[in-house]
């Protein structure tokens, strides 16, 4: 067998949940024939039920996903075959094999949206072949709209792209793209907190893109759970508001220029448009429908190798608004190759362009390929200056605390690109030398146990040459190996990886071992019985640093640093420093497309001074009544 290509791949039906792996030298390909062996796995069914009990016989969108138990924040695997939703249409899925020993979490909703929906985790198969039957009732009913839609002569809206938008007292609910069917029927699912408005209207746009029809309905209060006819609804015509031509600089139509049309309006339940946009023709005109509410408009006008062009304060419908001529300049570009010391350290390094004499926040930032090759445009007209660095943005940078700024390594100025666009022909920019700069340091990354920690995101904290923190995010290979690039001569680095003690590392060695040690467990309860909670929602502890150490990457972990069920009252966490961490609980929602959460201000008390012991450490949590009701009066339940 001969390999040409850089990638070999084998198509394996193995159980979803179960880890098959093997290292493949493809510059050598071995002649040994690869046997993997795969068990049969066990069988998941769930059984989508309503509120009486009784299979819901309803399309019904299906996710599952294993829950990692090292890290109970969130789901470790995503149930990937091609989709990550799957579609059941009796309210029954049967799952592929899956791994046994293994919990797992199904989520459902129905595919119309009449229900909230709803998550259960399960325990899975514990032997081959064993079936686990998981019985998921889903969540309360929701409002569902339907109407149907009319153009101003009286005729169904047939088969049209429809954007709708739910707006109460200015709180908006957000938009949904739907289609109205052959009559010009069309429905929509309400959010449960709809059920709680006082006036409440809903918009109708289509296209929804460039809507030449809408209407603004207002509903019934209070909404109620359940099918909501609104009937024959006729829609107005929406009028010309902007027209104009697109031409280059020597007055040549400009085809294929892209107008994007931004509408504010005064009123606060005027329905925004945000993505109105069209095409030129030919001869580079377009024409924009604006609705009558719309009072402050604006129109970005693109089209490519040319520099895009901003228009606002225009007046809707106004003469100087249906005549306008846009001339676009032709854009520039700078181009370049870097040398480097390897290919590898491509993607450490920064390139950044900066008008000459302004500030590094006014640039654009790019990187070079593994070739050191760049380019950078659109670029005005004008003369630049051209920083290189190192890719490692300074911890106060990932707080959000300032803007991004890259220590500067080497710098060529006065690049001049033409006044009639094109690209900077300066000679220097073929040739830029950056070997001996930047360092190139590779780490083999063992877990305590000695086995390489294999396809894991791993972070540096390197304290650089000015004295800032900077942060560097690789990821090991299959054999734990990884690499990262840096400036030389650093004073010093921390190695940190989830659920593993932070490690101090040298920052100016080629090539080091670090062998990793288990974090300090801590552990969080619950005092007394968990408070009663509505169906679909659960009690859930954090942990977060009470002072974020210096050496510390926040780019590590999500905010906060732990985020966890409370299963029976308790969960456990693997910290990384011995400090102070502040503790608390939110409640978790899971009903919603996107689950939310309500969070309460923990008490004083709830702190805990991690130590250096070889026992658990707990803090105890007290779930307030009034807490927990205040919380979920913060989410809309009851």
């Amino acid at each position: 067998m001969s390999v040409s290509g850089a990638c070999l791949f084998h198509a394996l039906q193995a159980p979803i949940g179960s880890v098959h792996e093997r290292a493949f030298d493809l510059q050598n390909p071995s002649q040994e024939v690869i046997l993997f062996e795969l068990s049969r796995g066990g069988i998941l069914e769930l059984i989508a039920e309503d509120e009486l009990g009784e299979v819901y016989a309803a399309p019904i969108w299906i996710e599952l996903a294993l829950v990692d138990p090292r890290d109970s924040s969130s789901a470790a695997l995503e149930f990937q075959s091609g989709h990550r939703r799957l579609r059941s249409e009796s309210g029954k899925f049967r799952a592929p094999p899956v791994a046994i020993g293994q919990r797992w979490s199904f989520s459902a909703e129905p595919v119309d949206g009449s229900r909230d929906r709803a998550t259960i985790e399960i325990e899975g198969p514990g032997r081959e072949g064993d079936v686990v039957e998981a019985r998921l009732r889903l969540g309360a009913a929701r409002p569902m709209l339907r109407a149907r839609l009319l153009d101003a002569q009286g005729s169904p809206l047939r088969e049209q792209e429809v954007g709708t938008q739910l707006v109460e007292a200015g709180r908006d609910f957000g938009h949904q793209r739907l289609m109205t069917d052959a009559e010009g029927h069309v429905g929509r699912s309400l959010p449960a907190a709809s059920m709680r408005a006082g006036e409440i209207e809903i918009w109708f746009a289509t296209p929804m893109k460039a809507p030449r029809w809408m209407v603004a309905q207002r509903l019934p209060t209070p909404l109620a759970p359940g099918p909501i006819d609104l009937g024959d609804i006729a829609c107005e015509e929406v009028p010309l508001g902007i027209a104009g031509q697109v031409v280059d600089g020597k007055g040549a139509p400009l085809s294929q220029a892209r107008i994007h049309l931004s509408l504010r309006s005064e009123t606060a339940n005027g329905m925004r448009v945000p993505w109105t946009q069209q095409v030129t023709d030919e001869a580079g005109r377009f024409a924009l429908r604006v609705p009558t509410y719309g009072t402050r408009l604006g129109i970005d006008v693109s089209c490519p190798s040319y520099l895009s062009v901003d228009l606002e304060g225009l007046k809707r419908a106004a003469p100087e608004s249906l005549d306008l001529r846009v001339v676009l300049r032709r854009s520039g570009a700078i181009a370049g190759r870097v040398l480097l010391d390897s290919p590898e350290m491509a993607p450490s390094v920064s390139i950044q362009l900066v008008p000459q004499g302004q500030p590094s926040s006014s640039g654009i930032s790019r990187r070079p390929g593994k070739d050191g090759r760049f380019e950078i445009t659109p670029v005005p007209p004008g003369l630049y200056e051209l920083a290189f660095g190192g890719h490692a943005p300074r911890v106060e940078e990932l707080r959000g605390e300032r803007s991004y700024e890259m220590p500067r390594l080497f710098v060529l100025r006065d690049l001049r690109v033409p006044e009639d666009g094109g690209s900077c022909g300066d000679a220097r920019l073929e040739s830029i030398d950056l070997r001996g700069l930047l360092a190139q340091r590779r780490m083999l990354v063992l877990q305590p146990d000695g086995v390489a920690l294999a396809s894991t995101r791993v972070c540096v904290a390197v304290r650089s040459l000015d004295g800032a923190l900077r942060s560097i995010v690789c990821e090991t290979n299959a054999h734990g190996a990884t690499a990262w690039s840096g400036e030389r001569g650093a004073t010093e680095a921390t190695l940190t990886v989830k659920r593993f003690r932070s490690v101090r590392v040298d920052p100016n060695v080629e090539e080091q071992t670090v062998r990793l040690q288990d974090g300090w467990l801590v552990a969080i309860e619950l005092e007394g019985a968990a408070p009663p909670l509505p169906e679909g929602c659960e009690l859930r502890a954090w942990l977060r640093f009470e002072r974020t150490p210096d050496l510390w990457l926040r780019s590590v972990e999500s905010y906060p640093l732990h985020l966890g069920p409370l299963r029976d009252g308790r969960t456990e966490f693997r910290v990384p420093e011995l400090t102070s961490y502040r503790a608390g609980w939110l409640i978790w929602d899971q009903r919603a497309r996107e689950p939310a959460s309500a969070e309460v201000e923990p008490r004083a008390s709830d702190r805990i001074e991690v130590r250096d012991l070889d026992t658990v450490q707990a803090v105890t949590l007290v779930a307030d009544p009034a807490a927990v009701q205040a919380a979920l009066r913060t989410l809309g339940r009851r």
